[in-house]
């Protein structure tokens, strides 16, 4: 008998034995959701024995037949595999007993391979169109989102038609997304989530995936190919729902999003900030209609909208609350930033046709130019700027107010610092509304995070103020101890996550604190638990020269002496404190290091008061590191350690330990 006589023969109890089989195994239930399913399967594996099986030797098969069978059941590939496999192994145990040669059935092992391997190709193109509907969704419209659509289009395209010269074989790193993932309204929508990262290396997953997919597909590989397949898919539902998902959360809250948005890019860089406001729409309601007055504010902002589009990379534009528009601008000259509100302007003065009626709106533009690391660039302050810029503009009676010079400039950040008056830092010392943050001390040799310095910020609301703002009017309160005190309690609550960072925490301390009962007893219990150095200015080193020796030996307190080199100084004092083992540290003072790189005789400087702390075996280290520049002349005279901007600003120890264990990247 031939093979496909013995298989035709036999297809009943074939299939019989394959039901019993398989209904056996448990683990199939994990994919077919009941019986009726699986009896559907066997049918068409009774169809398959009549039909392919019994005459595999023939190639022409019809692939689209095939995807017929298939497309009336719903079950994955994986349960066909496992089904084809047995049924393999059933007619190849049936061969034996019929006597037919080895070479035959090795033959036929082939050709039953290469079935299976098309059944693989057959349940690509069965689910690949899933892919598709992702073009169809209302999140299309935003930046994100629709990067990856034209891709994923000639993905499907290319496997569907058999076009794989279609197929769109890129690297993540040569992708679009990857510039997007920085622009202004990506870093916005997922900033405040953490979600930057996370959706960088899902990325490179993705673009991995499509390309192994590829190659796969090309070797007809086809049952590979699936499982890449499965990957790419969830991978990239799992991409998209995740963007889905940040900008549904962002678009909920926009305003709030927008501008804790710019209170954290503040960190890494400075911007112009805009408040746009249509004026007298109450009025312009009553003259022309609510409804119509919504279909022109909403044309507004489709023009503006359009014009940003070629400015994607340095701008963001939001409709808010407290004012009909904001916009986020940066990496721009002052000029060219002039010449997009003057743009703006042409845009707002354009008349707006809504069902024959011809709306002209009247605005006020508010414009505040917002430094690196600014003092003010909170959430709620922005806010209040813009609109008190506002204000400003409507008593003037003019359409913009700028300040984005330093005359301006100067002029806002008195009028804001004037919230926290005497009465305001009371009520946050009462309630002790104070929170710590933590800045790097980087070893220049091995370029890791050695110690880190503590430093206060005041709680406003969610916010946390620099000290620059309030420290002034602590000391002329004489509050400076009570303050102190507060820094120490703080510290001590962030010791869990902070000493699996570090074993030294740098703290500073006004010398009075210094003879505070209180304040010594909680240093003593903190010390017990985390190497503590406490920073003086140099000043109040030399003034009080025996007391901090007292100090030292009396509470084993370890000084590193702050803004070495600023005026007061005094080489036999830090000669003294050294001897007596009092100071371990000298930090030189920012104003010697900002400009190091521009001034060969404050590098000689730099390079002598290395050599001193050497000598005298004290550890030198340079503030101020704001440029790589800076850094590498720091290296070439010998420091020590290094601190600044440059190697890492002050963050709350949740973030610092998130990063440090790669769970967060900005």
């Amino acid at each position: 008998m031939t093979y496909q006589e013995i298989i035709k023969e036999n297809s009943e109890q074939i299939i019989t034995e394959l039901q019993e089989e398989l209904r056996n195994d448990d683990t199939i239930y994990q994919f077919i959701d009941s019986d009726f399913t699986l009896d559907k399967l066997f049918d068409i594996q009774r169809l398959l024995l009549d039909e392919y099986l019994s005459n595999i030797t023939h190639n022409d098969i019809n692939e689209y037949r095939l995807l017929k069978f298939y497309e009336t059941i719903n079950v994955v590939y994986p349960v066909i595999y496992k089904c084809m496999s047995t049924l393999k192994v059933k007619i190849l145990t049936l061969f034996n007993m019929y006597n037919i040669p080895k070479e035959e059935l090795i033959e036929f092992g082939k050709k039953f391979d290469l079935f299976n391997n098309l059944l693989a190709k057959i349940y690509i193109k069965k689910d690949i169109h899933l892919l598709k509907n992702l073009k169809e969704s209302p999140f299309k419209k935003y930046l994100m989102y629709n990067a990856h659509i034209e891709w994923i289009e000639k993905i499907v395209f290319a496997i569907e038609n058999e076009q794989l010269e279609e197929y769109p074989l890129i690297n993540a790193q040569h992708c679009k997304f990857s510039k997007i993932l920085n622009y202004p309204e990506s870093l916005m929508v997922c900033i405040d989530m953490n979600k930057c990262s996370y959706l960088h290396d899902l990325h490179i997953l993705l673009h991995k995936s499509a390309n192994s997919l590829y190659v796969s597909y090309m070797k007809k590989e086809y049952i590979q190919a699936y499982m890449v397949f499965k990957e790419l898919k969830e991978q990239t539902f799992r991409f998209i729902s995740t963007i889905s998902e940040l900008y549904f959360i962002a678009y909920s809250d926009l305003e709030n999003i927008f501008f804790n948005f710019l209170a954290l890019i503040n960190k890494q860089k400075e911007f112009f900030v805009n408040l746009i406001d249509l004026r007298n729409l109450k009025s312009l309601n009553s003259v022309y209609g609510k409804e119509n007055i919504t279909k022109a504010i909403n044309k507004i902002e489709k023009r503006l909208k359009n014009y940003f589009l070629s400015k994607q990379d340095k701008c963001v534009l939001i409709r808010g609350i407290t004012a009909n528009f904001y916009l986020y601008v940066s990496d721009v000259s002052k000029e060219e930033y002039l010449l997009i509100l003057k743009d703006i302007e042409k845009i707002l003065q354009e008349e707006i046709d809504i069902d024959s009626l011809k709306i002209k709106f009247d605005y006020i533009i508010s414009a505040l130019f917002v430094e690196l690391n600014s003092a003010y660039a909170n959430s709620d302050n922005l806010v209040k700027i813009l609109l008190h810029l506002k204000n400003n503009a409507k008593k003037q009676q003019n359409k913009i107010c700028l300040a984005i010079d330093n005359e301006k400039l100067l002029e806002v950040e008195k009028w804001i610092t004037q919230k926290y008056n005497f009465t305001f830092i009371e009520e946050k010392l009462s309630h002790k509304e104070f929170d710590v943050v933590f800045q790097p001390i980087v070893n220049n040799k091995t370029e890791e995070n050695e110690f880190f310095e503590t430093l206060v910020r005041m709680k406003d609301g969610k916010n946390l103020v620099s000290a620059g703002i309030f420290i002034d009017k602590i000391y002329e309160m004489n509050e400076i101890t009570r303050l102190d005190l507060i820094v120490l309690e703080a510290l001590e609550k962030k010791l869990p996550l902070l000493k699996t960072l570090t074993d030294t925490v740098f703290v500073n301390v006004s010398f009075v604190s210094l003879l505070n009962e209180q304040y010594i007893e909680k240093f003593e219990e903190i010390i017990k638990k985390i190497d503590i150095v406490l920073e003086l200015t140099e000043q109040k080193m030399v003034e009080n020269l025996e007391t901090i020796i007292e100090l030292n030996k009396k509470y084993k307190i370890n000084f590193a002496i702050d803004d070495f080199g600023s005026g007061y100084s005094s080489l036999k004092t830090v000669v003294d404190l050294a001897k007596n083992g009092v100071i371990k540290y000298l930090k030189i003072d920012g104003t010697l290091i900002q400009n190091i790189d521009k001034d060969f005789y404050l590098e000689k400087v730099a390079k002598i008061i290395s050599v001193l702390g050497k000598e005298l075996n004290l550890r030198v280290i340079a503030e101020f590191v704001e440029n790589e520049k800076v850094l590498e002349v720091l290296k070439k005279t010998g420091v020590d350690l290094a601190q600044g901007f440059y190697l890492g600003k002050p963050e709350e120890i949740e973030v610092l330990f998130a990063k440090q264990n790669g769970v967060l990247e900005f």
